[in-house]
């Protein structure tokens, strides 16, 4: 990593400490700047207003969750098997911590109609993608519904995931759920995906 790259990584690093504390009203750029050990020119360089430095971050996040949520297809395991996978891969991001202190944040700037909407929703939609492609070789495989898109079942899968882990947590209803209750859950969800899209015997 260059000294650039060095630089950027700090201001990110010191812009999320700040927004996830004081949200994107109440953080000032000279304190990130402060923190991240660079000058205001360097910063206001790197980022012209407050509002960039924010969807920075969001991209910069969501491009780390890319990364987590690869959904692996293999066409020797059953459907039952792999899709028990990929709710082990979401589930374990939506009960990050520092996932749900981001979501959080967002859900508080949506409500104040702060203008990251398009961004988020832009992000938000590329990191679905993922699931996407892997419903896709499912269905090019056979072993998975091709009644409906593959955006249908992954608008399905995100919003039963969503309801249950991460709009709880982030509406302050729970503050995080026990090993019972996440398998509990975990075989629900993988009875209902089964039952609405698996192949019918």
């Amino acid at each position: 990593m260059n000294k650039k790259e060095n630089k950027d990584l700090a201001i990110l690093e010191a812009a999320e400490t700040e927004f996830l504390v004081k949200g994107l009203e109440g953080t000032r750029m000279e304190t990130i700047a402060k923190h991240a050990e660079v000058s205001k020119r360097t910063l206001y360089k790197y980022y012209p207003s407050k509002e960039d430095l924010f969807n920075a971050l969001l991209g910069h996040r969501f491009q780390k969750m890319n990364k987590v949520l690869t959904y692996p297809f293999d066409e020797k395991r059953s459907l039952s098997e792999m899709f028990a996978t990929v709710l082990d891969i979401k589930i374990g991001l939506c009960r990050d911590s520092q996932f749900l202190k981001i979501a959080k944040m967002l859900a508080s700037e949506q409500i104040k109609q702060r203008n990251v909407d398009s961004e988020f929703l832009k992000k938000l939609g590329e990191n679905q993608r993922n699931f996407e492609e892997w419903v896709i070789q499912c269905q090019n495989a056979k072993i998975l519904s091709t009644t409906y898109s593959a955006n249908q079942i992954s608008s399905y899968f995100h919003a039963l995931i969503d309801g249950i882990f991460v709009w709880p947590v982030i509406l302050g209803q729970k503050s995080e759920h026990s090993e019972m209750e996440v398998q509990s859950n975990k075989t629900m969800i993988l009875k209902s995906f089964l039952f609405a899209f698996g192949p019918k015997v």
